[in-house]
């Protein structure tokens, strides 16, 4: 009787298959099935012990076939999830156009609604009145004429529940000030003084001479 004893070590899976299939290819050629090894503290035949090292062979073989059909998969998908990520969005888009940006529907497809404007109807008619009353006390000028005119008072409306536009008061014209009316006026002409040119009489602004 044979006696066997064993070393744990750290071993590699392809490593591991080489050995396992050289010693089982060792053990049917020149052993007897029914042979019995001690292999710790314990009796095991030929047979037993081949039996063992080939369903270990099964197992590996069928990983490596797993493992390649994985990485078949694996590159399979990855060619796929440009053209599905391009799909996804597309049908979004599709569904939303659809169902409405804001209906409830779009929960059932895991798409998020879209934000409701901050601007209400209420609100636009009030801006667009304001902006009526604004253009119409300033008149069609040009750019620089429309800033220089000034206003008292904001442009009020109020919208009804009908959507009608009431006005309030309209906001007041400004008179120039001072400063810019003064600027506006020409300064009066200066008064000549001295003797008229060529026949030497006193101008009109000169005194003549006493005898």
């Amino acid at each position: 009787m044979a006696h066997l004893t064993t070393k744990h070590t750290a071993v590699k899976p392809g490593e591991l298959e080489q050995d396992v299939k050289d010693i089982t290819a060792g053990l049917s050629k020149n052993f007897a099935p029914t042979l019995v090894l001690q292999i710790n503290g314990a009796a095991v035949t030929v047979k037993s012990a081949v039996a063992a090292l080939r369903a270990y062979l099964v197992k590996s073989q069928a990983v490596d076939a797993d493992r390649a059909a994985l990485a078949h998969s694996l590159n399979e998908r990855n060619a796929m999830i440009v053209a599905t990520n391009t799909l996804v969005k597309a049908l979004k888009v599709a569904i939303k156009m659809q169902v409405g940006p804001q209906s409830p529907l779009l929960d059932s497809f895991g798409i998020p609604m879209d934000k409701a404007r901050q601007t209400d109807t209420v609100t636009l008619f009030a801006a667009q009145g304001k902006a009526a009353q604004t253009r119409e006390v300033r008149g069609t000028k040009g750019k620089r004429q429309r800033q220089a005119i000034k206003t008292v008072g904001d442009p009020s409306v109020t919208v009804t529940s009908d959507k009608r536009v009431i006005a309030g008061p309209r906001p007041v014209n400004l008179p120039p000030s001072p400063a810019a009316a003064n600027a506006s006026v020409p300064a009066p002409a200066a008064a000549p003084t001295g003797t008229d040119s060529g026949n030497g009489t006193p101008g009109s602004g000169s005194t003549p001479a006493t005898a």
